[in-house]
């Protein structure tokens, strides 16, 4: 996953570090062997050959902790900065499982 916090203000450095803050993120899901399977951005999507022109590409918007994500996902949003990108591995248990 390389989840990218998104703000007006592409020079802000403040991490987002309290719970239930609300965020929007763009995201690339990758399976292990590399092949995207999810992504909000429309030219990831294209260039994946997974682009689907019914679906709405936009920043995911949700609440920090408050169940609407995966545990990796929320937990590794907690410490980004703002216009940050990073990648992370979820394993099954903190993820959809085996």
């Amino acid at each position: 996953i390389k989840p990218v916090l998104n703000n007006k203000k592409e020079n802000m450095t403040e991490k987002i570090t309290q719970k239930w803050n609300t965020v929007s993120v763009d995201y690339v899901w990758f399976f292990p062997d590399g092949k995207v399977f999810d992504t909000s951005i429309k030219e990831e999507a294209e260039k994946a050959g997974i682009y689907n022109e019914a679906r709405t590409y936009a920043p995911l918007t949700f609440t920090l902790w408050e169940g609407q994500m995966i545990p990796c996902f929320d937990s590794a949003v907690v410490w980004m900065k703002i216009w940050e990108e990073k990648e992370i591995t979820c394993q099954p248990e903190q993820a959809y499982g085996a």
